[in-house]
């Protein structure tokens, strides 16, 4: 019981604490605030504040749209002016998330005339490490994204990285890149849409988030029904979508304000079934492939099949080997070495990739922390 008191009676110290730490001018909050308590660095080149308290929360975006620091993001990039053809409210969204994930890298599919790249590079440059960079995919008018951006201060453009591509030479080119916050907006028919989630969806880090724009389209919208029977690991979050399946076209569709966001985040674990599964193609360092990594947070018994295919070119030709394994799981937990027999490239080459299949056939799912790692 008295655990149970000094717990409640650190939280509402807690509560109050922040309480008040609010009602001092920003000023003195970001220029204090970081010596004082480790706070945030203080918004460089007249950024909004971040919402810190998101991170406490269990459901961060509800806690971003609720907050003091979302409607004062709101006003800055209303007062910006810029070329994004997303609302202040959609940019204000997709800073506080930025800066709230604080992921090493940022992947905006469709970024038009560099508007939104602008306000993604911004929240990449509050962090304290100053590490983020914002991967701008932008096939159509690229040379307007460069040209703008040779109008931001220096500070902000070492955060962006301009590529003249679509998405799938993109995906294709960068198969190992990692992101913590991935814009959806580029062509959106249903095909593409599909394609660019499912990058997506192999793209991110635990804890990162896909952000779908244009949800009121058909295209989007039922690329991501069905892209959520695909990976029933990621949830919806904020507010539900109105869904009308008899309307293609809803522009009531998205419940958050100014906004045409679908917000998608993964649960913190993989899940694996019977249906086989593909982490995608990846860059393999090496000619040779011996078996993969997996960490189990969760599993009961059962036999785990996993297939390993190392690819290379080799003149005009494709060189493909195909390794196999299975392995008895007894409830194990932890980071295990799924042993597969050999297989070794012979020659030189220009590029190496794998490809990690699993099946899982067993009581209940096997939860993995995070994709397995070939070697």
């Amino acid at each position: 019981m008295q655990t149970t008191e000094s717990s409640r009676s650190f939280g509402l110290l807690s509560s109050a604490a922040r309480t008040l730490w609010h009602l001092f001018p920003q000023s003195i909050r970001y220029s204090v605030g970081p010596t004082l308590f480790g706070g945030p660095p203080e918004p460089p080149l007249g950024g909004p504040p971040p919402c810190i308290d998101a991170r406490e929360s269990s459901d961060p975006i509800t806690a971003i749209l609720d907050s003091e620091e979302y409607k004062q993001s709101i006003e800055y990039f209303a007062e910006q002016r810029s070329a994004s053809l997303l609302s202040p409210d959609a940019q204000a969204l997709l800073y506080q998330a930025v800066f709230l994930t604080q992921p090493n890298n940022v992947i905006e599919i469709g970024a038009f005339h560099g508007g939104t790249t602008k306000a993604l590079a911004l929240a990449c440059a509050m962090f304290r490490h100053h590490a983020g960079v914002v991967y701008a995919v932008e096939p159509f008018v690229s040379d307007k994204v460069k040209e703008a951006r040779s109008e931001w201060p220096s500070a902000l453009q070492r955060h962006s990285s301009i590529h003249p591509v679509n998405s799938m030479t993109f995906a294709q080119e960068h198969s190992n890149l990692r992101a913590g916050v991935i814009l959806v907006d580029g062509n959106h028919d249903y095909e593409y849409a599909l394609f660019d989630l499912i990058f997506s969806a192999r793209s991110l880090v635990p804890g990162g988030f896909i952000f779908v724009d244009n949800i009121s389209q058909p295209g989007p919208f039922l690329a991501a029904q069905d892209f959520l029977k695909l990976y029933p690991e990621f949830l919806v979050c904020g507010q539900p979508l109105n869904v009308d399946t008899v309307r293609s076209y809803d522009r009531d569709r998205c419940s958050i304000r100014n906004t045409d966001f679908l917000i998608l985040r993964p649960a913190p674990f993989v899940t694996l079934g019977e249906k086989p599964r593909s982490f995608g193609e990846r860059r393999h360092p090496t000619p040779s492939l011996r078996g993969a990594t997996i960490d189990i947070i969760k599993c009961g018994d059962g036999t785990l099949y996993i297939e390993g295919i190392l690819r290379a070119f080799q003149g005009p030709e494709q060189v493909e080997l195909v390794t196999s394994a299975e392995k008895d799981l007894n409830g194990n937990v932890g980071e295990i070495f799924v042993e597969m027999p050999p297989v070794t490239l012979d020659g030189e080459f220009a590029r190496i990739s794998s490809e990690i299949w699993i099946t899982w056939r067993g009581n209940g799912p096997l939860l993995l922390q995070r994709p397995p790692e070939a070697s």
